[in-house]
């Protein structure tokens, strides 16, 4: 029995890391882009929400960062916040939680486990070719990442449940978001 205890201690965690060791911090420095927002709140089953934004660099990258609430009341507190400083071009939102978003805030778009799956090949392709930054104040976000593993499935790769996910989740989307966006109607 204890060979067996020893043997499960020693396995390595269920699957791989999202980023190689060390690339989130190579990424972090002061930054403070100006320009409109791509947000997403998400729940953790109801214990708990996260917030992640992500915005255009002038050089081009992305900037992202994302934090935990203690329930969804204050995550949506926090959008609307954002709003009265940014412009928020678009609001993703879990998809079970669309009617939880007060009319007068923004029009969410749904987002869930499909934008997951491709969210999160886009957010590793864009952080190994250096295309995301983030500031050195993104604590609960740099913990997220560093803990976040993923598995290949035959639709694609699955998020672990291991740590914050609902923050990983709302930082992909956002990310998503931000490297397509939607394009603005030129008026003439």
């Amino acid at each position: 029995m204890a060979e067996y205890v020893a043997r499960k201690i020693a396995e390595p965690l269920h699957g791989d890391e999202l980023l190689p060791d060390g690339l989130w911090r190579e990424y972090a420095e002061p930054v403070a882009s100006e320009g409109p927002l791509w947000v997403a709140v998400e729940d953790d089953y109801g214990l708990g929400a996260a917030v992640a934004a992500a915005a255009l660099t002038d050089d081009g990258r992305i900037e992202v960062d994302g934090w935990l609430r203690p329930d969804w009341d204050s995550a949506i507190a926090d959008v609307a916040r954002l709003a009265e400083i940014r412009p928020i071009r678009q609001l993703l939102v879990g998809a079970s939680l669309l009617d939880r978003v007060p009319a007068d805030l923004l029009s969410p778009v749904p987002a869930g486990s499909r934008e997951v799956r491709t969210g999160l090949p886009l957010f590793r392709d864009l952080a190994v070719g250096g295309c995301l930054v983030h500031d050195v104040t993104t604590t609960e976000l740099d913990d997220a990442v560093q803990v976040a593993r993923v598995k290949e499935s035959a639709s694609g790769l699955v998020l672990v449940a291991r740590g914050p996910t609902h923050l990983i989740r709302a930082l992909v989307w956002a990310v998503q978001a931000a490297h397509r966006p939607a394009p603005v109607p030129a008026i003439y």
